[in-house]
């Protein structure tokens, strides 16, 4: 049985502030079909996890964890709100944004190790979450996961939690993606394409009630909606596209089956981009000298790919032969990507990894301690020019001042063969308060004017080789960009 659960969910536009669509999971409880069919899902989610105990927050927390936990045999942990339990308690207390407050729990509640997973109805700012992990961590436990049945993902919430757990977004339609997208829960140019045709495919699957005539109208406006996600990352377009020809090849056919088409065509993209990383990993790695010590900036990784990722992918196939290499990762201002994802991506593989400030790799290179950078790439122009995360640009300039390669590591589907130059490439501005501070801390002086360009563009010339699945373009020019992509 499949079941949309968006009808059984109440909707409240511009709540907790302008813009934001709340969402009200009190009317899913009254129904007691979809009420199952949510904690079954859930549950489908967490089977494979080796747990011993799922935590829910006070008080719809306690609704959804604790059928949960019988779902999956395991005990529940009921995480209460300030001034519940007897004095014998483990407190932590987080900032709302209208005040402070606590959450506690039993000290004989938790277990030392115990394996955790934390439930609640949705994620929003993250704060109760958060402070539930940290709580759970003072008590000795080990949060393993996070399951929330909603995510407003323009809150932020979720930015906040990675830093202290893995835990997995599920978007069920095209407008849930480009709002994952926008908010940067999807990053990453690979990410994003594979993202927008699995958003395709799930808008598809949720039209596919609708007469032929209004569900290829309706489909076509959502691909419309989700290509303006993101402006400077080449694949968004480039998958709808690809999905929209799925589309075309099924003139004559029903609803269900371009829908099953858009699923598979999906999954095919996705594979795709998997075996393209593994692909760039082994052109790559034979760039990289013995025991090099290699300068990354922001995260080209599994996090930012469908997996195994394209800078991190060269460094991963290079590991596994040389032992001897390590990473100095620039945390990456302003939304320390580098700091949160590459080093915990590197980490977890057991690669010997450094983390500096984006002001200090020039210091760095003055001292001889960088011998090669690889990066990633948002959009490749048709000259070679390279569009990429902030800081890139100034990078490079370093490593050519001081005779380091600089290499781009990307899929063929970055490169933008109508875009001439990197002129031509639009940068993305985003929110001030990306700048001013981070998550709910703020410390730039209030009032002060603020420019976030998320994206800089670093010229050809600067650029030692680009790394795609078919090879190296060594010195990219228009000329060896052709070639490369089999236009020559």
């Amino acid at each position: 049985m499949v079941m949309n659960l968006t009808a059984f969910i109440r909707t409240i536009p511009d709540y907790p502030k302008p813009g934001i669509m709340f969402r009200d999971v009190t009317t899913l409880f009254r129904d007691a079909t979809a009420f199952g069919y949510a904690v079954e899902k859930l549950a489908d989610h967490f089977r494979q996890v080796k747990v011993d105990a799922v935590a829910g927050i006070e008080a719809r927390g306690f609704v959804i964890g604790a059928p949960l936990a019988t779902a999956l045999g395991l005990g529940f942990i009921p995480i209460r709100k300030a001034g519940k339990l007897p004095s014998a308690t483990f407190s932590q207390e987080y900032d709302l944004e209208y005040g402070r407050d606590r959450v506690e729990v039993h000290q004989d509640a938790v277990a030392h190790n115990q394996r955790i997973i934390v439930v609640d109805d949705l994620l929003a700012t993250g704060g109760t979450a958060d402070a539930t992990i940290g709580l759970l961590r003072q008590a000795g436990a080990i949060v393993e996961h996070a399951g929330f049945l909603i995510d407003l993902p323009a809150l932020g919430g979720r930015g906040r939690l990675l830093q202290n757990v893995i835990s997995y977004v599920r978007c069920t339609s095209a407008d849930e993606v480009s709002i994952a997208i926008k908010s940067m829960v999807v990053r990453g140019a690979p990410a994003i394409g594979v993202a927008a045709a699995y958003g395709v495919a799930c808008e598809a699957l949720r039209l596919v009630g609708l007469p032929d005539e209004e569900f290829r109208r309706e489909l076509s406006q959502a691909c419309e909606r989700l290509a303006t996600s993101r402006p400077t990352a080449v694949n968004l377009v480039w998958a709808i596209n690809h999905m929209r020809d799925a589309i075309q090849s099924m003139n004559y056919q029903p609803p269900h089956e371009v829908a099953q088409r858009l699923v598979d065509a999906a999954v095919q993209l996705h594979q795709q981009d998997v075996e393209t990383n593994r692909a760039i990993g082994k052109h790559g790695a034979g760039l990289l000298p013995s025991g090099a010590r290699i300068l990354t900036h922001c995260n080209a990784g599994a996090l930012a790919t469908a997996g195994f990722g394209t800078a991190l992918g060269v460094i991963r196939e290079a590991w596994m032969s040389d032992k001897s290499l390590s990473v100095i990762a620039d945390e990456t201002r302003p939304l320390l990507q580098g700091a949160r994802l590459t080093a915990w991506e590197l980490l977890d593989e057991g690669i010997p990894t450094t983390l500096i400030t984006d002001s200090m790799s020039g210091y760095l290179f003055s001292k001889g301690e960088v011998d090669v950078v690889i990066v990633g790439a948002d959009r490749v122009a048709a000259n070679g020019d390279v569009a990429n995360k902030i800081g890139t640009y100034m990078v490079a300039v370093l490593a050519a001042r001081h005779g380091v390669p600089f290499y781009v590591a990307c899929p063929c589907s970055t490169v933008d063969l109508k875009t001439p130059t990197g002129a031509d490439i639009v940068v993305e501005e985003r929110s001030a308060d990306e700048v001013t501070g981070f998550g709910d801390t703020r410390w730039a002086a209030s009032g002060v004017a603020v420019r976030n360009p998320a994206f800089d563009v670093t010229p050809a010339e600067l650029v030692s080789g680009i790394i795609t699945e078919r090879g190296v373009v060594h010195h990219p020019n228009p000329e060896l960009m052709l070639i490369h992509m089999n236009l020559v």
